[in-house]
């Protein structure tokens, strides 16, 4: 009897370390946190960058909001004066389990005879996959195109 109830209390221990290795998020979703449908993406973290070399382009910025079945992407950029046209281009991509890949189509916000622009962009998404937003910030003025690409941080659709 002692080693029926020893052998199932190991088997208990080696199926939550098993899940601990494995991510430690599939098995216990019952207390009301939403079930990821993939593995994790790689941490990758640039809330806000400042750029150097450029002659207007000065600096951007990216927050994610989850909101249940959509999410709200708000994006800043910043020239160093103002400049005829400034603009973000807001893309949002998916994980996979191996890649992101974009989903729907994009949105571009802009602002004219200005140094600034703040804006929202609000996407629908489907619960349990990992979401980032690709937002290409950009300036122009003259004959002077500038552009950089930032990745937001990764959010969980709930």
């Amino acid at each position: 009897m002692a080693t029926k109830g020893l052998r199932k209390s190991f088997l208990l221990i080696l199926v939550v370390l098993v899940t601990l290795m494995a991510g430690g998020q599939a098995v216990f979703a019952d207390n009301g946190e939403t079930k990821p449908l993939t593995a994790p993406p790689p941490d990758m973290i640039q809330p806000l960058a400042l750029y150097t070399g450029y002659t207007y382009l000065l600096g951007s910025s990216i927050a994610v909001q989850d909101n249940t079945g959509s999410m709200r992407i708000s994006v800043t950029t910043s020239s160093k004066s103002s400049v005829t046209t400034i603009g973000a281009t807001v893309q949002l991509q998916r994980y996979t389990g191996t890649a992101w890949i974009d989903v729907g189509s994009s949105t571009t916000r802009t602002a004219s005879n200005t140094s600034y622009l703040t804006d929202y962009v609000d996407k629908v998404v489907s619960t349990g996959y990992y979401y980032r937003a690709k937002v290409t910030h950009y300036v122009t003025h003259g004959s002077v195109n500038e552009s950089e690409i930032e990745y937001s941080v990764t959010v969980l659709a709930s």
